[in-house]
């Protein structure tokens, strides 16, 4: 009597054959009588030279493995053996039609599906548009993501790909645009809605890292950052993804302003502090590209007049203040240093609350640190310091702490006056105020580092 099963399943594998022939690879089948979970190895070839390329293949035929969105079929206690062989190993789910001609046939990594699905009795995977295992579809689908890790497909079925619901087609056209190194606006610009909407973290991490190796104008130039629901993708983006949002923002001069727009319109405080950090890197590392760029010390100064990312602001713009044979300041136009100089004497006293608060948080001790020496090379600057610091030293609402450090800098700009003024020890109630004078007297004069 005629074995049913058997015969689909050599009808599938001499499917599989004729299409590995097609196209000069080879096909070993292994006898059924030595069958312990495969059915055969595909050797693959590129235009006719060897590769070394192997796979094993595991081959199913029949309705039963089949659903109108799944393949399916059963692991029969061959996790083990599949798991430790030495090659990849492929499974290929197929069906036929009433005169037995296979009709469809799909593929599944099956090492990589049992590492993620390890409690698992049955193999259950999408038929998606990448894993169609068709004559048209061997080449450039299953023989390039075996080769290299993707598909090598024309830029229409790149966007079919993207705009697929299977996770799965997402990820190999992300992999495919990376690899190939495609740079096309519409293509892009689907990446940026994908990772405003979808909540899988790996091809939002998996974009991301296809996006950060973009030229530096592409971001910009094709007007990305307004498409970009930088909300969501915090809401989804792993813990350690964060250092890859930083090199995609850096990229676009307009990313401080629209990072800024975005903290100012999140409710979420946890995702305002996230914002916040990584404008301050966005502001650190444009510094050294757009320096000479208006734009980039409008951004900055609009940061710094909110009371947020103060430490990069007050670091950006000291290198215009402090060294003026610094190579930054140097290469920096005259007129532009002046006018951010302008703007900035009239920042810093309405939010010196801000800017001493951030020192505080950052100094070892009093005066210390690098953003204390920033801000007294701008401090330095402002013609009515004096009575800047004093309004902000009497002023009850101000952190004391905040107060005590504005009044460490009235003691270095002012030292004759600081000691004459018996109303600060009273007023601060600190011993460091008495220490201060101390030092003044001695020495006459304090140093701030």
């Amino acid at each position: 009597m005629v074995n049913k099963t058997i015969k689909k399943g050599e009808r599938g594998i001499n499917y599989l054959k004729t299409i590995v022939d097609q196209y000069e690879c080879f096909f070993h089948k292994i006898d059924q009588e030595n069958d312990v979970g495969l059915d055969g190895f595909i050797e693959f070839t590129k235009n006719g030279d060897e590769t070394g390329k192997i796979v094993a293949i595991q081959v199913k035929n029949g309705s039963s493995y089949n659903t109108a969105e799944t393949c399916k079929f059963p692991i029969d206690g061959h996790e083990r053996y599949w798991s430790k062989c030495v090659v990849p190993v492929y499974g290929i789910v197929m069906n036929e039609d009433d005169n037995k001609d296979i009709s469809s046939a799909y593929w599944v990594d099956i090492k990589s599906y049992l590492k993620e699905n390890s409690e698992k009795n049955m193999i259950i995977y999408p038929k998606a548009l990448c894993n169609k295992l068709t004559r048209g579809e061997f080449e450039n689908f299953f023989c390039e993501i075996i080769l290299n890790g993707c598909p090598c497909v024309d830029e229409e079925t790149l966007l079919s790909l993207l705009n697929s619901k299977i996770n799965l087609d997402v990820e190999y056209a992300i992999k495919a645009i990376d690899f190939h190194n495609i740079r096309n606006p519409v293509l892009t610009r689907k990446l940026i809605l994908i990772i405003s909407s979808t909540s899988n973290r790996s091809v939002i991490h998996d974009i991301l890292n296809c996006l950060i190796s973009f030229s530096d104008n592409e971001i910009e130039k094709n007007n990305l950052l307004p498409m970009l629901n930088i909300s969501h993708v915090l809401e989804y983006v792993g813990e350690e993804d964060y250092s890859l949002l930083c090199p995609f923002f850096i990229k676009d001069i307009n990313s401080i302003s629209y990072i800024l727009n975005n903290i100012i319109s999140v409710s979420n405080l946890e995702h305002r502090f996230q914002l916040e950090e990584i404008m301050g890197d966005v502001i650190c590392k444009q510094h050294n590209r757009f320096y000479n760029e208006e734009n980039y010390w409008k951004n900055v100064l609009l940061v710094l007049s909110n009371g947020l990312a103060v430490e990069a602001c007050m670091l950006t713009i000291s290198t215009l203040f402090s060294n003026p044979d610094s190579s930054i300041s140097k290469s920096t136009s005259s007129k532009l240093r002046n006018e951010v100089r302008i703007r900035t004497k009239k920042v810093i006293p309405k939010i010196l609350n801000s800017i001493l608060d951030e020192v505080v948080k950052t100094s070892e001790d009093l005066g210390r640190g690098t953003l204390s020496q920033a801000v007294e090379s701008i401090i330095s600057s402002i013609d009515d310091k004096e009575q800047m610091l004093m309004d902000f030293i009497y002023n009850v609402n101000n952190e004391k702490e905040s107060r005590v450090i504005a009044a460490y800098y009235f003691a270095y700009y002012f030292p004759e006056k600081f000691i004459d003024s018996g109303s600060f020890s009273a007023f601060l109630e600190d011993e460091r105020i008495e220490i201060l004078k101390e030092c003044i007297v001695i020495d006459g004069e304090i140093l701030l580092y």
